[in-house]
C-alpha cells in the first residue's frame, strides 16, 4: 500500500528521521526479548515483526512505530526492493538511488488466534489505508517526502486475514513517495 523511491540508505534514514525504528530480525533471541519485555510491561521500540513474502522472498527491511510504548499496539511496515527488470523496477537494484521499495503497512491492535493452527498472533486493524497515510504524513513532517504519486493498483479489496474473524480492506491505492535528502 506504499512505495518509497530512493536508495536503501535513504529509506532507512528517512524512516528513522520520521520516528520509526528498524525492527530486529525475527529470530529466537529477539522473539524471547519481545515476550519478556511484554511480560514486564517494558517498551521494545525495535521489536521484531514476522516475515511476509513478496517477489518470492521475505522483506528486505521492516520498521516499527510504537503506540504509547505498547507491544500489543504498534504500527509496522515491511519493505521489499522491487526486482531489477520487473514491472515494479525503477532502477538496477536495492543499492540504486532510484529503487522502488514496495511496502506493506499495518497496525497491530490486539491479539488473536491464527485460524489454521490456533497459535496466538497480533490482530491487524482492517483499514490499511490509514497506515499508508500515516507514513506519508510522517515523511512530510520531517521534510523527506518529495513528489507523491497515487497509483491505483486494482479494485479495492477485502480479504480474509490469517487470524480468526480477521479481515483487511483497502481502496486499492498505493502512495509512491520519492524520498529527498
Amino acid at each position: 500500500n506504499i512505495g518509497l523511491i530512493g536508495s536503501r540508505r535513504q529509506l532507512i534514514t528517512a524512516m528513522e528521521a520520521a520516528g520509526w525504528h528498524r525492527a530486529d530480525p525475527h529470530r529466537l533471541p529477539y522473539v524471547l526479548r519481545f515476550i519478556w519485555r511484554g511480560f514486564l510491561g517494558q517498551p521494545y521500540p525495535n521489536a521484531p515483526v514476522s516475515y511476509l513474502y513478496l517477489f518470492g522472498r521475505k522483506q528486505d527491511v521492516a520498521f516499527v512505530h510504537a503506540v504509547e510504548n505498547s507491544l500489543v499496539h504498534r504500527h509496522h511496515v515491511r519493505f521489499w526492493a522491487a526486482p531489477a527488470g520487473s514491472d515494479w523496477s525503477f532502477g538496477p537494484g536495492p543499492n540504486s538511488s532510484a529503487t522502488l521499495w514496495v511496502g506493506a503497512s499495518s497496525l497491530d491492535v490486539g491479539a488473536a488466534l491464527i485460524r489454521h493452527n490456533f497459535q496466538l498472533t497480533h490482530m491487524i486493524d482492517p483499514d490499511t489505508d490509514v497506515e499508508r497515510e500515516l507514513i506519508v504524513q510522517h515523511l512530510k513532517n520531517v521534510g523527506l517526502a518529495g513528489s507523491i504519486k497515487r497509483v491505483k493498483l486494482s479494485s479495492p479489496y477485502r480479504l480474509a486475514n490469517r487470524v480468526w474473524r480477521g479481515y483487511l480492506h483497502s481502496d486499492g491505492e498505493m502512495a509512491v513517495v520519492r524520498l529527498t535528502g
